[in-house]
């Protein structure tokens, strides 16, 4: 019997290790229960060090009676040492009387122990006895011999309890000791959740199979490998088996894993063996085995095998390749960073085994089955080149080079390693890739050949030397390189694997090769530097610029040369490639791929004060970036504080920042400044080697002390850097709080600074200080605010720097101004935002009136020139300057230094004084105001009926054309609606359709009449510019469409009139908003869309005479566009359902067509049309309607056409591996399923849809395996 043991086996175990036993016993009782029975209510057996603790040592709820335990409840106790009766009596008196709560009535007392039974009072007398004194429901003994007897019917449970006491078991194990050996021997070690994440639809068929007791007997579980989908099954069972589902409930104690033929033989020739348990094979299927049908099993096997091929008829679950991101976060359950997440997918290909090899420590687990292959020498070729595409002409010349056969020979070689399990290379979408590029390198190496290398020599220098097509092309059209025939002759997986070559030969640098090569770095420092020293113009530079970062891996030493060499010579062509692309969409900026290759030599010790050097004259020359990306940036990224990342140590860094601050004093202060702690901090990752193995710590990390250490060493750098550059200033000032204990330092060097600075440059570091005061004061109970002592300081050193000139009041006069002493903002209190508004306006007060007693009227007028905030200077202005009376001469001084004022003044006086005062004034005949100076005075008055009758009656006509030309636009207030007409009736009449939009904008203005006036100039008039400097370029979309809609609101409008509008002005409702007296008019007017499709599509018999013009083409772009915007079909929408509208518009739509000879081209525009259907009453779509007219007009223009918008209306989309397209389809496919009786060629139509997001989630996954390099 396979994994029988004996009652003297366990005896004998219990007692050599009565600890161990004493831990296993809970164990093995409930993997007993739960795999006897399907029907357990509930449970609870305290197991390792819960055995502790006081209580039960197993309590039991069961729906079923069975040979070892009674239906209901039962109470358990163990014992595993000699005197097992005595252990007996003591419990069972125990809890006779301490029952803890329990029933004993209703309650079986169970005592079970590890030792045979071997007492003069034999077990039946004993339960006898305990009978008569005690009230329990039942009480039972359960002994090893009988443990024995319960092993025997439990398999799964047996064999984990040989392995538990150390007997073996050839070709069995559990559940628990395979997972064991497979994955608590890697580093870092597998979990459950690794093998589930992202296959939870596998997980749930797996549940289903085992809920319904296995029905068909077999699955088959395919996955890239065999190891693979038997370590998903082993993690699937330990995870079912914490179900609260009693059919999955403890799953893995039924269960066998098989791993030789001899044991799988002799299990399928004892039934009783088999019974109620779940058996997984994990030996070569390829051997002839048979499959009873009494025998439940899962079959593990790769998608490679023979297996796979054979089994169409068995049930089958599929694990699938996952997706980068699903596969990233898997490993980041291991532990990994993000980063490290996606790196080891990039070098694994996503494939299992190659990931595998990587984590075990088991030898025998790292050698890949395709080692024992003959014929290994056909895989050198592919080996060195690392990857192609058969897309491109070169790289099959490469191949055909390298390997000395043509392309087809060498890939009929290639196909028997690709279809097999632990494939060493895959192919896709016409590329071929290196599965895991270590592992074949570990294996092939030795068998390179001189010829080999000289073979990779001369491919490399034809490739890199060659120039990409693309730059043939204006910069404008580069993206289109592929469609306009000057695709470069080169994939870039070529071109990168054989970077990647490279490598691998530097790597094993130490290695004995067969190649004759003394030092394989040398070799490759010479190759690619002989390379590089060629790349000279700007074509060549851009070429070779996305191969560097890969380049500098293979030989650090050459790529830095070479960058030092053309970085130093000002009128080098690698400056070309800083230059920003002149679109930012289309473009490419090659300068990235430089700093990338910098950040990666960074992290070699012998060249990283070098390559930041080189970022630090590239920086220096202080270009303009459009990124993120710049050598600024990563500069920071490099000295960061808190996430240093490079070769150097702390006190390198700082020594080397030092040498920057010196040697580039633009660079270093940019460096200083980002370096110097703010409130939120954030620092990204640089580039780290991806193949090359460093002697280096990549760990970016720095203690809190470090961080302290460094930032004390900046502040006292920025300290010695101080000069009289007013931005340096400023950056200390932003930073004032970390300057406390060097501030007499930073005092004295201000006053001197300030000393030698104009009067101009001195205000403007006293305001930067200023501000800091105002903040700090302003927030005083802040966590970032400062002592006020500290503060009482800086108000010192402020008091001594800032100049006193005029110009000190101008901090009054912003929008925000920087009080010395503001009132503090208390969170707990409502701030009184009125008060300090009037506290304001007396310091301004004040403020004029300490300029005016200082320094004179005109000086502060002149003063007033260059203000921001000029709020309250009319109030003022008027009262202390003007007196509130008008003063035409004083206006005419104001005007001069400040526009602004003078019209508020105006406005102000007026209000004070009245219109008719001010009408005296500018009619009075000794005036020597001209007409227009009167007529801009006018103009700042307020709007009002009253004046406009004065103009007509009092003015001159030019001063009254002055004023109706340069009157600024006003929201409407001005009286009844006769004088609003009024008014925008006088604005079109002086051509100011512009103002006229913005007066009425968001008002509830509803001249409809009016409006369309509006609309219409506004289209004549699209090259004029008002005196304002309005023109057609200052109205906004939303202000447009906020006209059309005030039409809208009207009920009675002329749908014709509004929808001719509307195609005037379609480009504003492209992207927003709804022409909707168009699409009203379309809906009602089935011919006008036939009109349109007319105007932009070829007849269907096409006539000589079609003269195609740019009025013709116009037209057509005109009439595309407004077939694009109609998406409502007539009679099924969600205004209105009607299948008799519908059928009308249908009908005579069909009739026009023909009648035009359009018919073909409106059937595929219906077809786009109707592809808007909604849903169905039933929730599909597309809606009933619309799917009666599907089954009885399926022509092909009409289905292909509502097919492809459909697609279309998907829109932009994130890529997700091909998982949001497989959702899409699998709707599809479930919502043609329902309708395939009613509605048969409408389910064809959702079926096809289907197929195609089908083939694009395929094509996605495939793509993403491929990184997307092609």
């Amino acid at each position: 019997m396979i994994g029988q043991i004996s009652a003297v086996e366990i005896d004998a175990w219990a007692k050599a290790d009565p600890r161990k036993a004493q831990e296993v016993l809970p164990s093995l009782m409930i993997r007993l229960i739960l795999a006897t029975s399907k029907k357990i209510g509930d449970f609870n057996f305290p197991i390792e060090k819960g055995i502790q603790f006081t209580g039960y040592d197993g309590v039991l709820e069961s729906n079923e009676s069975t040979n070892f335990f009674p239906t209901g409840k039962s109470v358990w106790e163990f014992g595993t040492n000699n005197d097992a009766i005595n252990k007996f009596r003591g419990d069972i008196k125990k809890r006779s009387t301490e029952s803890l709560g329990v029933n004993i009535n209703e309650t079986t007392f169970i005592f079970a122990t590890l030792k045979i039974w071997n007492h003069r009072t034999s077990i039946e007398e004993l339960i006898n006895e305990s009978k008569q004194k005690y009230n329990w429901k039942d009480i039972r003994i359960i002994d090893a011999s009988k443990i024995a007897l319960w092993l025997e019917s439990c398999p799964s449970v047996s064999i984990w309890m040989c392995e538990t006491i150390g007997k073996t078991i050839k070709g069995l194990l559990s559940v628990e000791q395979y997972w064991e050996d497979h994955c608590s021997t890697t580093k870092p070690i597998l979990v459950e959740d690794f093998f589930l994440y992202g296959r939870g639809e596998q997980l749930d068929s797996l549940s289903d199979w085992i809920s319904n007791e296995c029905e068909h007997n077999y699955r088959l579980l395919m996955a890239e490998s065999s190891l693979e989908a038997t370590l998903f099954i082993v993690a699937s069972l330990m995870a079912l088996s914490d179900s609260d589902n009693n059919a999955l409930r403890g799953v893995k104690n039924r269960v066998v894993i098989v791993t030789l033929i001899e044991a799988w033989h002799e299990i399928i020739s004892n039934s009783n063996f088999t019974d109620g348990i779940i058996f997984i094979p994990t030996f070569n299927f390829t051997e002839e085995i048979r499959c009873p049908k009494n025998i439940s099993a899962i079959l593990p096997i790769s998608k490679y095998s023979s297996s796979a091929k054979i089994s169409k008829n068995i049930p089958k679950i599929e694990i699938t390749v996952r997706t980068r991101d699903e596969l990233s976060q898997a490993f980041e359950l291991l532990g990994y960073t993000t980063s490290e997440a996606y790196d080891i997918g990039t070098k694994t290909k996503r494939n299992f085994l190659s990931f595998y090899r990587m984590v075990t420590n088991l030898p025998n687990k790292k050698l890949p089955k395709w080692t024992t292959q003959d014929n290994l020498q056909e895989l050198i070729p592919a080996l060195l080149l690392g990857g192609w595409n058969d897309k491109y002409l070169g790289d099959k010349e490469i191949i055909e080079k390298i390997s000395g056969i043509s392309y087809e020979e060498y890939i009929k070689k290639l196909s028997k390693w690709i279809l097999i399990e632990d494939a060493p290379l895959f192919s896709i979408l016409g590329s071929y890739q290196i599965v895991s590029i270590q592992d074949c390198w570990g294996f092939l190496f030795d068998k390179l050949t001189p010829i080999d290398i000289n073979n990779l020599k001369s491919c490399m220098k034809e490739i890199f030397g060659s120039t990409d097509p693309a730059f043939e092309l204006p910069e404008n059209q580069r993206f289109m390189a592929s469609v306009l025939g000057k695709e470069s002759k080169y994939s870039t997986s070529l071109r990168h694997g054989l970077v990647i070559t490279l490598i691998m030969l530097v790597e094993r640098e130490s290695e004995v090769n067969s190649f004759g090569i003394n030092s394989t770095v040398d070799f490759v420092y010479g190759l690619i530097r002989d390379i590089l020293s060629e790349m000279k113009s700007p074509e060549q530079l851009s070429t070779i610029a996305p191969s560097l970062p890969l380049l500098a891996e293979a030989a650090p030493k050459a790529v830095l040369e070479k960058l030092e060499l053309e970085i130093e010579n000002e009128d080098s062509n690698i400056w070309k490639l800083f230059v920003p692309s002149e679109d930012f969409i289309t473009g490419r900026n090659y300068y990235t791929h430089i700093l990338w290759t910098l950040e990666i030599l960074v992290w070699h010790s012998s060249l990283v004060v070098r390559a930041i050097l080189v970022l630090a004259r590239i920086c220096e020359k202080n270009l303009d970036y459009k990124m993120v990306n710049s050598p600024q940036n990563t500069l920071y990224e490099i000295f960061c504080t808190w996430h240093p990342q490079s070769a150097l140590s702390k006190d390198e860094r700082l020594e080397l920042l030092r040498k920057i601050c010196n040697s580039y004093p633009i660079t270093g202060q940019m460096l200083l400044k980002s370096l110097l702690p703010t409130g939120h901090p954030v620092c990204g990752q640089i580039q780290r080697p991806r193949w090359s193995v460093l002697d280096v710590d990549l760990s970016s990390s720095a203690t809190v002390d470090e961080c302290r250490e460094v930032t004390d060493e900046i502040i006292k750098l920025s300290l010695n850097t101080l000069s009289n550059d007013v931005e340096q200033w400023k950056t200390v000032f932003d930073h004032i709080s970390l300057y406390e204990y060097y501030f007499e330092e930073l005092k004295s060097k201000c006053l001197n600074c300030c000393k030698s600075l104009s009067e101009e440059d001195a205000y403007i570091v006293a305001s930067f200080l200023r501000e800091q005061i105002h903040r700090f004061r302003k927030f005083r109970d802040a966590d970032w605010s400062i002592s006020e002592e500290y503060v009482f300081k800086l108000e010192q050193l402020f008091n001594e720097i800032e100049p006193n000139t005029i110009m000190k009041y101008n901090y009054l006069f912003v929008w925000h101004p920087n009080l010395l002493n503001p009132v503090p903002y208390n969170r707990n209190e409502k701030s009184d935002y009125e008060a300090e508004r009037k506290a304001l306006f007396y310091l301004r007060s004040d403020a004029v009136d300490e300029i005016i007693n200082l320094y004179g009227t005109d000086a502060f007028i002149s003063f007033c020139s260059e203000l921001e905030d000029t709020s309250d200077l009319a109030k003022i202005i008027t009262e202390k300057i003007f007196k509130n009376v008008f003063d035409l001469d004083m206006l005419a001084k104001i005007k001069e230094h400040n526009y602004a004022i003078y019209a508020s003044v105006i406005w102000r006086l007026t209000d004070l004084n009245g219109l008719d005062v001010l009408i005296s004034i500018l009619t009075n005949t000794e005036s020597c105001l001209s007409e227009e100076e009167k007529g801009d005075i006018l103009c700042h008055t307020p709007v009002s009926s009253e004046l406009w009758k004065i103009l007509d009656k009092s003015f001159s006509e030019v001063a009254t054309n002055y004023y109706w030309q340069h009157v600024k636009e006003h929201r409407l207030n001005v009286g009844s609606t006769d004088n609003v007409d009024y008014y925008i009736s006088k604005l079109l009449e002086f051509n100011r359709p512009f103002s006229a939009v913005k007066t009425i904008s968001y008002s509830d203005y509803g001249n409809v009449e009016m409006i369309i006036s509006i609309l219409q100039q506004l289209l004549h008039l699209q090259e004029h510019k008002e005196a304002s400097g309005l023109s057609f370029s200052s109205i906004d979309q939303s202000n447009i469409l906020d006209l059309f809609d005030k039409l809208y609101e009207n009920q009675n409008i002329d749908d014709s009139i509004v929808a001719r509008l509307e195609i005037a002005y379609l480009p504003y409702f492209r992207y927003e908003g709804n022409p909707k007296c168009l699409i009203k008019y379309l809906q009602t007017n089935p011919k006008e869309f036939v009109l349109f499709i007319s105007k932009c599509y070829k007849p269907d018999e096409i006539s000589d005479e079609l003269i195609i013009d740019e009025e013709y083409r116009s037209q057509a772009n005109i009439a595309h566009d407004v077939l694009n915007l109609f998406k409502t079909v007539p009679g099924c929408n969600k205004s209105i359902i009607s299948a008799d509208v519908f059928s009308s518009w249908i009908s005579e739509a069909y009739q026009y067509a023909s009648m035009l000879g359009v018919k073909n081209s409106f059937e595929a525009c219906l077809g786009k049309l109707l592809s808007h259907s909604p849903v169905g009453s039933d929730g599909i779509f597309p809606h009933e309607i619309i799917r009666d007219f599907l089954e009885k007009n399926d022509s092909s223009s009409l289905v292909n056409s509502f097919i492809m918008e459909k697609q279309n209306q998907r829109g932009i989309y994130t890529v997700t591996g091909g998982i949001a397209e497989k959702k899409i389809a699998n709707g599809y496919y479930e919502e043609s399923k329902k309708v395939r009786v009613a509605y048969p060629k409408t389910s064809a139509i959702l079926e096809r849809l289907g197929d195609i997001y089908k083939r694009e989630a395929q094509f996605e996954q495939k793509q993403e395996l491929l990184d997307f390099t092609e």
